[in-house]
């Protein structure tokens, strides 16, 4: 009995280390939102003619929604961008001070200040690219507050 119960601890112990890495409690899980979007154009609305509909409402960045290194992160095939629009706010914490930063493919193409109250964004890319990240900070070690995506459209 006294050794059926020492073999069966380390095994009990591996299959509640999986068990955490699956469910995200060891911290080791991206902080990012990701999306697959198979083409462009793309959006989170249901119907293309309604591309604010309030389909998202992920919260990232500051210190209610992850932090400076929490990003939403759309991938695509190489795809010409002609520009990026987003509906965002900024009424999360008692700090209404979020700035929008668009990156494709890691390079900056532009920022914006969130207000509180929900607000459309556009921002030209104008070239071909893979990876659009919106970010709450210009890198994950500054300082950053809270942003809500609802809606997004890539052209």
């Amino acid at each position: 009995m006294r050794t059926t119960l020492r073999r069966g601890i380390p095994a009990l112990a591996a299959l509640f280390g999986a068990l955490a890495l699956v469910l995200g409690l060891s911290g080791t899980a991206s902080a990012s939102t990701e999306f697959w979007a198979p083409s462009i154009p793309w959006t989170t609305a249901t119907s293309p003619s309604q591309p604010w509909t309030n389909s998202k409402n992920i919260c990232f960045g500051g210190g209610h929604c992850g932090g400076a290194g929490n990003n939403v992160i759309v991938r695509t095939p190489a795809a010409y961008i002609s520009s990026v629009h987003m509906n965002l706010h900024d009424n999360v914490s008692s700090v209404k001070q979020g700035t929008i930063y668009v990156f494709v493919d890691d390079v900056l193409v532009g920022s914006a200040d969130v207000k509180a109250a929900s607000s459309i964004h556009d921002f030209a890319v104008n070239r071909v690219g893979s990876t659009i990240r919106l970010s709450p900070a210009p890198n994950p070690g500054a300082w950053s507050d809270e942003i809500v995506l609802l809606g997004m459209l890539i052209q």
